[in-house]
Formats: structure tokens, C-alpha cells, sequence
């Protein structure tokens, strides 16, 4: 969590940049994009790399129900940001932001690992396998479906997908790294402290991009909007992975601890992905800094339950 301060120091410092250089903004999306192709493109490369892969094969049915989470997720945010009656703009920050949760070592992993151990933090580990190709195509198609540049039909979005640098490269990486994993390349040590450097070098840029345009003053008018994500955050989501699990046979009795991992990563808030992809489409980035930065405070609220979660048996 300590990490949370430089993540939410550079917000503000962006912010802060732009009140004196108004100009600043112009390249706030920029910013974002290109860190997707120089920066995530070699840790995604890396992360796939190292994976074991016997790991996977035992547990590849937690990526399933994680992809498929969020799927359902992204439908009742889809749902309840048309019952806001907004715009496509709005709409679609929403709808992203519902279908893609904060499940990585700045959130959900480091829960997993605090409540769980090691053991817990390599099978949260599994539950976001799939999903970095999900957001590259999936969550990335419904982004561009909704942009402002232009309405895009499905199909459209798919095709753009593979032309576009932000979406190919991540993607690209991802092949990659398969290969060379499955080929027996073997993944040196040395490399785990390059990953870990480029992972939160995104996230702290990330941040301060989103600083760059943030608008304070419109956090107070959004609150009924933000409200109205926590239902599908907090409730939907869990409740849709402890079935699931249940379904996959992760039981209290087969495998507690896949049962748990599974609940407590499917009640992840907001991820800075889905903030990313928002300002990368040109949708309501504003929103979604704002949904980011108010499930992740909501989180809290969940500490006892994760606590309640871990002990049961």
C-alpha cells in the first residue's frame, strides 16, 4: 500500500503541472499511449516469458472465470450507464471501467499475498493470465466502439485492433513471450527485477498523464456516478465469481484457497487499465480517474471481509 503515495503523488503533480502550464494537457493521452507501446510491451514479454506453465495448465479454469467476470461485470455497467440516460462518452468510461478490476501487485495480488501467502499470490497470478489479452482485444474493442473520433462498429474495432501500434505491440508481446516460455528459453533471475521496475514505472507515468487532464471540480458532481459502480464492483462481480467458482469445482471444501482467491480478486476496484484505455479512445477519462481513485478508497470497506474470508474454513 506504501506504494499508493508516489502512484497518487504524480496524480497530483500532474495536476498541479497543468494548473501552471494549462498546455500540458495536449499531451496527457499522448502520454498514456506511448507508454503502453515502450514500456508495457516489455513487461507484458517478460511476464508471459516467466510463467510456469504447469502452474497454468492446473489452473487455467481461475483465468476463465476471471475473463468471464468481467465480461458479466462490463454488461451491467454497459446497463447502468444507459439508465444515466449520458452520452456515448460517458457510457463508455463506464462500461470500461466496470469490465476490468484492479487485480495486480498494486491491489489484488498484494491482498492475496497479505491474506494468502505465496501460495495465494501465485494463484491470483493466474487469475489475471488471460486477462491481459482480454484488455488488449476485448475491453480495447468496446473502448474504440464508443471513441469520439469516430463511431466504430464491431467488426471495425476488431480490424483497427490489429492495425493500431497501442493494441498490436502489447499483443505481439504477448506471442512472444508464450513462445519463448514453451520453447524451454529459460527465464533468468536477473530479468525479475527489470519486470517489476518497468510494471510500476507504467503505473507511475500512467498517473501522472492522468493528472495532466483531471479536473478536480467535477470529482463532487460525479459522486451519483460513482455510486452507482459499487454495486458492480462490489456485489455482482463476487458474487458472480463464488459461483463460478463453485461451478469449476474451487469449493470451500475442494480448494479453499482458489475459492477465496477467485472472490477477493473479482472484488477488485477499478484498474488503472481501464483509465488508460479511456483516454487513450478519447472517452470520459475524467470519469473513469474519478471511479479509479473512489473504489480503490471503497476498497477499505472490504478489509474485514478479506479478513473474515481468510480464516474460514
Amino acid at each position: 500500500m506504501v506504494f499508493s503515495l508516489p502512484v497518487y503523488g504524480c496524480l497530483v503533480l500532474g495536476w498541479a503541472a497543468r494548473k501552471i502550464r494549462p498546455s500540458l494537457q495536449s499531451i496527457s493521452r499522448g502520454l498514456s499511449r506511448w507508454t503502453v507501446i515502450f514500456v508495457e510491451t516489455p513487461t507484458i514479454l517478460l511476464i508471459f516469458w516467466g510463467i510456469r506453465w504447469d502452474d497454468f495448465l492446473t489452473y487455467y479454469r481461475i483465468s476463465i472465470i476471471a475473463i468471464l467476470v468481467y465480461s458479466i461485470s462490463g454488461i451491467f455497467g454497459f446497463l447502468i450507464a444507459r439508465l444515466y440516460g449520458k452520452n456515448r462518452l460517458f457510457q463508455g468510461s463506464f462500461t470500461v471501467s466496470s469490465m476490468f478490476s484492479n487485480v495486480g501487485p498494486t491491489m489484488g495480488g498484494f491482498l492475496c499475498l497479505l491474506y494468502f501467502g505465496k501460495r495465494g499470490l501465485l494463484l491470483s497470478q493466474m487469475y489475471t493470465l488471460l486477462a491481459v489479452p482480454y484488455f488488449f482485444t476485448v475491453v480495447f474493442t468496446v473502448a474504440r466502439m464508443f471513441s469520439t473520433r469516430r463511431k466504430v462498429g464491431f467488426v471495425n474495432a476488431i480490424k483497427e485492433n490489429f492495425k493500431d501500434p497501442v493494441s498490436l505491440f502489447p499483443v505481439f508481446a504477448i506471442i512472444v513471450g508464450i513462445t519463448l516460455g514453451l520453447s524451454g528459453t529459460p527465464f533468468s533471475d536477473y530479468l525479475e527485477l527489470p519486470r517489476r521496475v518497468f510494471v510500476f514505472t507504467a503505473v507511475i507515468i500512467y498517473s501522472l498523464s492522468f493528472g495532466l487532464s483531471m479536473k478536480v471540480r467535477l470529482f463532487f458532481k460525479e459522486l451519483r456516478h460513482y455510486l452507482g459502480i459499487l454495486p458492480v464492483k462490489f456485489i455482482i462481480a463476487p458474487a458472480t465469481g463464488a459461483l463460478l467458482a463453485v461451478a469449476a469445482g474451487y469449493t470451500l471444501s475442494a480448494d479453499p484457497l482458489a475459492f477465496k482467491v477467485i472472490v477477493v480478486q473479482s472484488a477488485m476496484p477499478v484498474a488503472i487499465w481501464a483509465v488508460v484505455a479511456t483516454k487513450i479512445f478519447e472517452l470520459d477519462d475524467n470519469l473513469s480517474v474519478g471511479l479509479w481513485i473512489f473504489t480503490t478508497a471503497a476498497t477499505a470497506a472490504l478489509l474485514p471481509f478479506i479478513s473474515w474470508l481468510s480464516r474460514l474454513s
